[in-house]
């Protein structure tokens, strides 16, 4: 991995940002912040290649952190990996929801964090030099910005909502169980993904979809379809 790719570490825990940052150094410019206002301000000015996002931080939620930099538009692209000690999996399915692209419990070990970490920069490396524009009747699905309009009616998606989107506009007028989209969309995704993951993230697609010429119909008992109503 190239060394100029910088890594932001939020943590409220200057001990824990230490330990990443002893595992991050050789491959990776590492850039910290200790507090989630002082995050946002960080992502935005440096645009780090990804976020290390720690739950509990001691001024804003952790959640509220990884909303916010998907809402903002200069750090909505980046990939983001929740850190937490917990085994709980509703924490997950908020975090996913919240725009986490990652989820890795503590400990870990380091080789699997910067195995997660590589796999996020590539395939984000990916998309972006993949075809920049795919269209779907009055649906157009910009890779490079991760951007889709209807009836140029432009709204950005997270990373996760996007890949599940173009996967099922390339597969349109096809059924796709949860099992081929979990597979396939999210090839080497993150660890806690979900049918019901993937279910959630159909939900808030139906609202960006809006007027859209295609809609994503469910088949109970398999998965979804794309395909015109």
């Amino acid at each position: 991995m190239a060394r100029n790719h910088q890594i932001l570490v939020i943590d409220s825990s200057l001990d824990a940002i230490d330990a990443i940052r002893a595992v991050l150094c050789r491959d990776y410019e590492v850039l910290t912040a200790l507090s989630g206002e002082k995050a946002l301000k960080r992502a935005q000015s440096e645009r780090p290649a990804a976020i290390l996002l720690a739950m509990g931080l001691t001024d804003m939620p952790s959640l509220e952190v990884c909303r916010s930099l998907r809402e903002c538009p200069e750090t909505r692209d980046i990939p983001i990996l929740v850190l937490d000690g917990g085994e709980c999996q509703e924490l997950r399915e908020k975090a996913f929801l919240a725009g986490a692209d990652d989820f890795l419990l503590r400990p870990f070990h380091p080789k699997e964090l910067l195995v997660r970490l590589a796999s996020k920069i590539r395939r984000i490396e990916e998309q972006r030099r993949s075809d920049e524009v795919l269209k779907c009747g009055n649906l157009t699905l910009n890779s490079s910005r991760f951007e889709i309009a209807v009836d140029n009616r432009c709204q950005r998606l997270s990373v996760l909502e996007f890949g599940l989107l173009k996967f099922l506009a390339l597969n349109r007028d096809t059924v796709l169980s949860r099992d081929r989209i979990l597979a396939s969309a999210w090839a080497g995704g993150a660890e806690g993904i979900t049918e019901r993951t993937v279910d959630s993230h159909v939900v808030c697609l139906r609202r960006a979809l809006v007027g859209c010429d295609y809609s994503i119909t469910t088949i109970y008992g398999v998965g979804y379809v794309f395909k015109k109503p």
